[in-house]
């Protein structure tokens, strides 16, 4: 009989043989079933994953996302929990996922699960993903060359979301770096076919606009966004919260904050991200307590955000170091990777994750090491601060 609070984990890969053992360890002891839809593999990739107890379904003459109903169809589990090879959760993580499904109210069909892309430099872009939902004969992946979703399958049922606190640990220009150019214009090149044919679907625009600003194509960016707005205001908070970003990226500020505020009045699941927005328009202009002020709001949309933590700190350290440590603290048990060195690797490439940076990280945030240092010696305890710049050369030099 099938356990009423089971999951199956659901991956789709080709080619991971050096990242999917990483993944694999990282769920195994917290899900039910693993299913691993090969796209063609002719590495190690499947070899390892039955080593790992997972059903193998073999999708080599599909198209990459087209493949993801294959694992909803063949899941033996109520619960599905979507993760790609070069992605892990940490235990905690896995404990917290069980728990998702085990005290869910009856009316929640998803949840969307904070995913942290990381881009070197010891930051990450963090947005929220739709990766654990009930499995539901008509919830599938709609039909899209890329970005493939369930979201709109899920809606269509009236089926309500929640947000879950399962951090998903994302590191594939980290891994990965070569294949990162390569990526966006064949994305570009997708969009672009895939706009000809439907040229009035926002998310399309919204899509490409994130892809020429990887590649620092600026006006091009701004003009998809601006599309992506024309074409459905109501339905594109996130081409214009990225409009903004966009904006302030070429300081044009009050461009910026007149799009900021108004998605105050949009009930979407990123206020945090907004409040960050507006805390970095306030340091650009130099008012500290605004900025604070912005950035505990945004705290309270999500207390145990590792970059939120962070964000505060950096504020509160120069006149509050004992509060700022706590809050260092929480950043740290909530994302452990902040003491690991491969997420300070310089990455030199067109990079789609950090142009997501100032709606995740202000300014004014450093590293954990550096706030560290600081707090520290501001209190006068030496030791201490010494502790932490032994633990940054240490990283230093495994970077």
């Amino acid at each position: 009989m099938t356990s009423k609070v089971g999951i199956t984990a659901c991956i789709l890969a080709k080619n991971e043989e050096k990242v999917i053992s990483n993944c694999l360890k990282s769920i195994v002891n917290y899900v039910d079933e693993i299913i691993l839809v090969d796209n063609g593999s002719n590495d190690k990739t499947v070899e390892i994953a039955k080593d790992f107890g997972s059903k193998i379904i073999n999708a080599e003459s599909f198209t990459f996302d087209s493949a993801r109903n294959l694992y909803i169809e063949a899941a033996s589990y109520p619960w599905i929990f979507v993760i790609d090879a070069d992605e892990v959760i940490t235990p905690e993580g896995g404990l917290e996922l069980r728990k998702l499904v085990r005290e869910v109210s009856d009316n929640i069909m998803a949840f969307y699960l904070p995913h942290l892309n990381y881009f070197g430099e010891g930051k990450w872009a963090n947005f929220l993903m739709c990766r654990l939902f009930r499995k539901h004969p008509q919830i599938k992946y709609n039909d899209r060359p890329i970005h493939a979703s369930v979201v709109p399958s899920i809606k269509a049922l009236n089926g309500a979301f929640a947000r879950g606190s399962v951090l998903l640990h994302h590191f594939d220009l980290l891994y990965c770096e070569e294949k990162s150019l390569s990526k966006r214009f064949r994305n570009i090149n997708l969009l672009e076919s895939e706009i000809a044919k439907n040229p009035q679907d926002h998310n399309l625009h919204y899509y490409l606009g994130l892809e020429y600003w990887a590649l620092d194509r600026l006006d091009e960016a701004e003009r998809e966004f601006k599309l992506a707005i024309s074409l459905d205001h109501n339905r594109s908070p996130l081409a214009q919260f990225f409009l903004a970003q966009l904006y302030l990226s070429m300081n044009e500020i009050e461009k910026s904050e007149t799009i900021v505020e108004n998605l105050l009045s949009f009930d979407i699941g990123i206020k945090d991200k907004i409040y960050t927005l507006l805390a970095e328009i306030s340091l650009k202009r130099q008012e500290l307590d605004k900025a604070l002020s912005f950035t505990k709001e945004a705290l309270l949309y999500d207390p145990m955000s590792p970059n939120l933590n962070l964000n505060f700190a950096s504020l509160l350290e120069r006149f509050d170091p004992i509060s700022a440590i706590r809050h260092l603290q929480i950043a740290l048990k909530y994302n452990p990777f902040l003491l690991n060195s491969i997420i300070y690797k310089e990455i030199k490439v067109a990079n789609i994750y950090k142009i997501q940076k100032s709606g995740t990280f202000l300014s004014s945030t450093k590293t954990i090491f550096d706030h560290m240092i600081n707090c520290w010696e501001r209190i006068g305890d030496y030791e201490k601060a010494q502790e932490w710049r032994k633990k940054k050369i240490n990283i230093t030099y495994a970077t």
